[in-house]
């Protein structure tokens, strides 16, 4: 056998294998994309995004916000923990803006906290659980889109947070494309990198 040809196989094996963990990722991230009726837990988790779509509030924001709102009014939660760091496209810090979009709801003084200092999903979580140790709380429900859900569920299961999840499913960036979006294929290869970094831990797949 050629040089040419043993190392053409070897990509084809490697090209495969990449191509089976991108699939089965896929289906994975695509389990959670389901409604599910929201469950009981001390505080919601909203994960943060970009402040501003110009001079608007990025939409699929306000759509986590609500979604966190409602889990709120309804019962479902006692605390909300806004968390996102500063924006360096529109210099406005994340946490604060959900702070803002949340103000004319129907939210105690002392239920909104806020994580001000995260700039990606791991940092989220990581900040989040520092919040919910700080404020005597024991589990939380992680709101933001279907496309997110499983990064953000398995990198609370590797940071031993107790946490289940509330999709957003009207969000923009979620109606728009759903599983052919760009913020969904892109989710698999996070995936893989939050799994190779250590942010995710293999355990975390089976708990």
């Amino acid at each position: 056998m050629s040089h040419t040809v043993f190392m053409k196989k070897i990509f084809l094996i490697f090209l495969s294998l990449g191509i089976g963990l991108y699939v089965t990722l896929a289906l994975y991230t695509a389990q959670f994309t389901f409604p599910t009726p929201p469950i009981k837990a001390d505080a919601a988790i909203v994960l943060g995004a970009k402040s501003y779509h110009g001079k608007e509030y990025n939409p699929c924001l306000v759509s986590r916000v609500n979604a966190g709102v409602t889990l709120y009014t309804g019962g479902y939660v006692s605390k909300l923990i806004f968390s996102g760091g500063k924006d360096r496209e529109d210099n406005a810090n994340e946490a604060k803006t959900m702070e803002e979009i949340a103000q004319n709801s129907s939210i105690l003084q002392g239920d909104i906290l806020l994580e001000q200092q995260s700039t990606s999903t791991y940092e989220n979580l990581v900040n989040s659980a520092r919040v919910i140790k700080e404020n005597d709380l024991t589990n939380a429900t992680i709101v933001t889109e279907p496309f997110h859900i499983a990064r953000a569920l398995l990198v609370a299961k590797s940071l031993g947070i107790e946490t289940n999840y509330y999709p957003v499913f009207d969000s923009p960036c979620w109606v728009k494309g759903k599983y052919f979006s760009s913020y969904f294929l892109k989710e698999p290869l996070v995936i893989a990198y939050y799994i190779v970094t250590g942010k995710i831990k293999p355990g975390a797949f089976t708990k």
